[in-house]
Parts: structure tokens; C-alpha cells; sequence
């Protein structure tokens, strides 16, 4: 439960932060994640053109890899785990500031989501502004809050870094301004079943 919890969080601040576009349209970058010690964690490799994004997963210890791929064009964004031989296809609600209805329990409401500015910083070369994302939620009939910290520029549509409550830190880097090819994009469910419930992984 704790590495779906943590999935969880990771969709969520996703969510409050790519409805807002930033000024760079195209680019790539690796997020790349760091315990609480500093020790590097793992990278995922992201690939941003004209609002659609997509996000390539390293290895997983029970759901193998992942992408994750956002399509504002369609309303719709996409869960692929090759290795488990399963897809997620969910509504996209950027127009509307609607999060997403892509909790992985049908009956689990959507999170309240709440953002407080914290002041500016400059992060690794760029100019930010600071927030605290307090994410609150009911898992198995409990409420559950946390609270994340994260750091937005003008740039790019996703945080520049982000921290959350244990100390685990994510970061944006090597970015790249450069052109993306649009097949990092393509759907390719092909073979693979569609599934409606995240748990069905942990079975």
C-alpha cells in the first residue's frame, strides 16, 4: 500500500501543476528522484510538446515499467505497463480545472486540493515561487492528508523541484530545449487489456 499511496501523490502534484502551461512548449528533461539521505532514487525521462507530455518510468519492483502519456488534444490521458499487460485510458479535464477522475478505487473521492505561496527562490538558474500543496483524501474509509513543497517557474509546466513531508526530494533536470518526436506520444495499447482499477497491479 505504501508504494500505491506514494503513486498517488506523485499523480496528484502532476495534476496541480501541468494545467497551468508554461512558456517553454517543447523540451526534455529527467526527474529524478532523491531520499531523504540525498541518495539518488531513480529517473524518468519526460518529453513536453505543445501541452501533451509524456513520462517513461524506470523499473518498478511489482508493476515493471510505465509510461505515462497526457493528451490535452483528446481529454484523455493513458497509464501503459507493458509488463503487467494492462493500460488505463482516464479523462483529461484541463479546460475545466476539474482533477481528474483517475483514482485507482472507483469509491475513493477526489482529493481536496490545497495551494499557499510561500515566497520565491532560484532554483539551479531559474527564478521560482514556492508553495506548499496540501493534498487531503479518503483511503479505505480514513482521511489521509500530506503535505508536499513545490517549486514553480514561468518556464515549464511541470514543478522545478518538489519535497515531500519525509524529506524525499524530485527535481527537474539536464532540460533540453530541443524539438520532441511526436511518436513519444503515440497510444500503443495494442495486445494489452484495459483495466479501470489500479489494484488489479497488486493482485
Amino acid at each position: 500500500m505504501a508504494l500505491l499511496f506514494r503513486f498517488l501523490s506523485i499523480l496528484v502534484l502532476f495534476f496541480t501543476t501541468v494545467a497551468f502551461a508554461g512558456t517553454v512548449s517543447e523540451y526534455t528533461a529527467d526527474i529524478i528522484n532523491f531520499d531523504p539521505d540525498g541518495n539518488e532514487e531513480g529517473i524518468t525521462k519526460v518529453f513536453s510538446s505543445e501541452g501533451k507530455v509524456c513520462f517513461e518510468m524506470p523499473q518498478q519492483d511489482i508493476i515493471g515499467t510505465m509510461s505515462i502519456i497526457v493528451r490535452p488534444d483528446l481529454n484523455k490521458m493513458f497509464i501503459v505497463m507493458s509488463d503487467k499487460g494492462f493500460y488505463m485510458e482516464m479523462p483529461y479535464y484541463e479546460k475545466s480545472g476539474e482533477f481528474p477522475r483517475i483514482i485507482p478505487m472507483p469509491d475513493m473521492p477526489v482529493p481536496k486540493i490545497v495551494k499557499e505561496e510561500a515566497g520565491e527562490e532560484r532554483i539551479n538558474g531559474y527564478d521560482t515561487k514556492k508553495f506548499f500543496v496540501t493534498i487531503t483524501t479518503n483511503m479505505n474509509g480514513q482521511e489521509v492528508s500530506w503535505t508536499n513543497i513545490e517549486w514553480k517557474t514561468e518556464e515549464f509546466d511541470i514543478p522545478l523541484r518538489s519535497e515531500d513531508e519525509d524529506g524525499s526530494v524530485t527535481e527537474l533536470r539536464n532540460i533540453k530545449l530541443v524539438s520532441v518526436p511526436k511518436n513519444k506520444f503515440d497510444i500503443e495499447v495494442g495486445g494489452l487489456k484495459r483495466i479501470d482499477n489500479f489494484i488489479k497491479l497488486f493482485e
